[in-house]
C-alpha cells in the first residue's frame, strides 16, 4: 500500500482513530492473522465461518502495526474502529488505487465466464516487462480478494491487472467502481454460475457491469465472436476494440495449431500487420485470452513484439489450468481448478486433438457446480461429447458428475470405456492401474471436487 498516516487512512474509510493517529503505515494488508508479519495491517472481517475479531490478539502478537476492526479491546500500535469492516476494506482499496492513479498508474480489469485468471496473468506478464505490476494471487476476484490486491499497490506500481468475478448482480459494478479501469476486457458470457444468476441473460447483465464502469477516456476490449459480449459497446463512451477468430474483428487470429508443446497462431493487428505467436500453453481456447491481452496492451502503446515475447515465455496459463505435467511414462493435463460447460468442452477438444497424434487419451472428469436447471442437460451433453470426440477412456468422479458417465454409457458404441468412481482416492488408484506409456490424462471438474489434487498426485507434484 501507499505510505499513509493512520489518521489519513481513518479519514479515507470513515473510521475513528483509537490510537496511533500520527503513525505512518506502509505494510501489507491482511485478513488472515496467520499471514501477518511485522508492520502489516490486519483487517478483522466477520465471515460465515469465523469472525476475524477473534484473531486480533494473534495479529498483534505477530507484529501488526495497525488494526482495523468494528471493535477492539486490545492494545496495539494503532487502531481504527469502523462500522463495517468489509465496507472499510473496499473503501481502503479504492482510496489506495485512486491515489496511485493520480501518480500515473494504469488499471486493467478482466471479466468473463471463462478465462479471467489466464487473461489477467497474460496481461501481468506483458505489463511486467514495461513496469512494476500488481496482480491478484490465484483468483482473488471477489469483494475481499480484489481490495486486498488493490492494497498491494505502492509508490512504485505502474500497472494494476485485476480480474472480477461475481455470483450476483451488482458485484462487478461495485468492484469496478473501486478501481475505475482504464482498460477493461470482457471475454465471454457462458453458463458458469447460471444456477446462481437464474438465466444466461442475468449472467450477461453482470458481465456488462464492467463495460459500463470503464473510464470514458479508456478502452473497452470485447470478444467480437460472442454475440452476448460484442453488443456491450453501447454501454460505454470508451474507445471499443474487438478480438476473435473472425476476420471482421480489430484483432484476430488464424493458422491456429495445437500440439503437446503448446498452441501457435498468427495475430492480425488493426494496421494490417501480422505476427506469429507460439504459446507454451495448451488449448486453442487460450488463443482468445492471448488476443485479449495483446489487444489491451497494443491500444495502450505497448510494443506488440515485446508483448508476444512475454506471452511466449509463460510456462503455463495458471496453476491447475491446462497445466502440462510430465509423469512417469505418461502426461497429465491438470485442469482441475474449475469447470463450466464451455471450459469442459474446450479442454476435451484439446485432449482429443492431442490424441490424433497417436496418444491414448484418458479423461478424469467431475461434475460442474452452479448450473441450476441447466445441470442435467449440460452434464448429459458433456458425456456424449466425450464419446463423439473418441476419447479412449473416461472416468467420472462423484455424484455431481454421474450424468456425464450415464450419458457416455448410453451414447452408443462404448462398452466399458466409461467408469464411475466414488471419490478422488479411488480415481487415483484406478488410473494408476490403467495408464500406459504415452497416455495423456486430463483432470477437470469443479473446484469443490479438488481434482487438481488428483492431477498433482498422478504427476508426483509436491508443493
Amino acid at each position: 500500500m501507499l505510505k499513509s498516516l493512520v489518521s489519513e487512512i481513518a479519514a479515507d474509510i470513515a473510521g475513528r482513530v483509537v490510537s496511533g493517529g500520527d503513525k505512518e503505515i506502509s505494510g501489507t494488508v491482511r485478513t488472515n492473522s496467520l499471514l501477518v508479519r511485522s508492520g502489516d495491517v490486519f483487517v478483522a472481517l466477520r465471515g460465515s465461518q469465523t469472525d476475524g475479531h477473534k484473531f486480533i490478539a494473534d495479529a498483534i502478537t505477530r507484529g501488526a502495526s495497525l488494526i482495523i476492526a468494528e471493535e477492539c479491546d486490545y492494545e496495539a500500535p494503532a487502531v481504527i474502529l469502523v462500522k463495517d469492516s468489509l465496507q472499510a476494506l473496499s473503501v481502503f482499496g479504492s482510496a489506495n488505487v485512486r491515489k496511485a492513479r493520480e501518480g500515473g498508474m494504469k488499471v486493467y480489469a478482466v471479466t468473463g465466464s471463462n478465462g479471467k485468471t489466464t487473461t489477467k496473468n497474460m496481461l501481468a506478464a506483458i505489463l511486467s516487462e514495461v513496469g512494476d505490476t500488481v496482480f491478484p494471487e490465484n483468483s482473488f476476484n471477489n469483494l475481499v480478494g480484489a481490495p486486498l490486491t488493490m492494497l498491494k499497490v505502492d509508490e512504485n506500481t505502474k500497472f494494476l491487472s485485476l480480474e472480477f468475478g461475481a455470483n450476483r448482480l451488482g458485484t462487478i459494478a461495485k468492484l469496478a467502481a473501486s478501481a475505475t479501469p482504464d482498460t477493461a476486457i470482457v471475454l465471454k458470457v457462458g453458463l458458469s454460475h447460471v444456477g446462481e444468476f437464474g438465466s444466461i441473460e442475468q449472467v450477461r447483465l453482470a458481465k456488462a457491469e464492467l463495460a459500463q464502469a470503464v473510464s470514458h477516456r479508456g478502452f473497452l476490449i470485447l470478444n467480437g465472436d460472442d454475440p452476448l459480449v460484442t453488443t456491450m459497446d453501447v454501454l460505454t463512451t470508451a474507445k471499443v476494440y474487438r478480438f476473435g477468430l473472425d476476420s471482421s474483428n480489430d484483432f484476430w487470429a488464424d493458422n491456429v495449431e495445437s500440439s503437446i508443446s503448446g498452441t501457435s497462431f498468427t495475430v492480425h493487428f488493426p494496421t494490417g500487420a501480422t505476427l506469429p505467436v507460439q504459446l507454451r500453453i495448451l488449448g486453442e481456447h487460450h488463443v482468445y485470452n492471448a488476443l485479449a491481452a495483446l489487444a489491451a496492451t497494443y491500444v495502450n502503446g505497448i510494443d506488440p513484439a515485446l508483448a508476444i515475447r512475454a506471452l511466449e515465455g509463460m510456462p503455463r496459463a495458471a496453476r491447475w489450468r491446462m497445466e502440462l505435467l510430465p509423469a512417469q511414462g505418461f502426461t497429465v493435463i491438470n485442469d482441475g481448478y474449475n469447470a463450466s460447460p464451455d471450459s469442459m468442452s474446450a479442454a476435451l477438444r484439446t485432449l482429443a486433438h492431442l490424441g490424433r497424434s497417436g496418444h491414448r487419451t484418458i479423461a478424469l472428469l467431475g461434475g460442474m457446480a452452479n448450473l441450476g436447471d441447466e445441470s442435467y442437460e449440460e452434464h448429459d451433453r458433456i458425456g456424449r461429447l466425450v464419446v463423439r470426440l473418441n476419447i479412449s477412456k473416461l472416468f467420472v468422479v462423484g455424484e455431481l458428475g454421474k450424468g456425464i458417465h450415464n450419458a457416455a454409457t448410453h451414447e452408443g458404441s462404448w462398452d466399458g470405456e466409461s467408469e464411475w468412481v466414488a471419490d478422488n482416492e479411488e480415481a487415483i488408484k484406478i488410473i494408476q492401474a490403467t495408464v500406459q506409456p504415452g497416455d495423456i490424462v486430463l483432470t477437470k471438474g469443479s473446484n469443490i471436487l479438488k481434482l487438481w489434487e488428483v492431477g498433482d498426485k498422478l504427476a508426483g507434484v509436491v508443493d
